[in-house]
């Protein structure tokens, strides 16, 4: 057997305990994140529908599209209310899945 001088024993020593220290470390992050994912809601989360369009149905919606997509000249307004129209049907309608959609 070698003979090991202190210095070196005390630095394996170091090293050692900070492998187990860092191991351990990672062990409980990975932890507390399942932990947080995982986590229940006490009970149903309240939604209120704020939308400018919430109260209006996709055919109610529709037909005010098509109405201003009618129209022979746009005003910004109607340009502004057009794209506003458009995401209310999208997002009524339910989003894009597969491919090509949002993530």
């Amino acid at each position: 057997m070698t003979k090991i001088d202190k210095k070196e024993l005390l630095e394996m020593i170091r090293d050692t305990i900070y492998e187990v220290l860092e191991e351990e470390i990672e062990r409980k992050l990975e932890e507390v994140k399942t932990e947080k994912l995982n986590e229940k809601w006490k009970k149903d989360a309240k939604i209120k529908k704020t939308g400018a369009h919430s109260d209006k149905t996709i055919a109610q919606l529709k037909k005010e599209l098509n109405a201003i997509k009618a129209k022979e000249k746009k005003t910004e307004a109607d340009k502004k209310l057009e794209h506003e129209l458009v995401f209310a049907i999208r997002a009524k309608g339910g989003w894009k899945k597969g491919k090509d959609a949002t993530k």
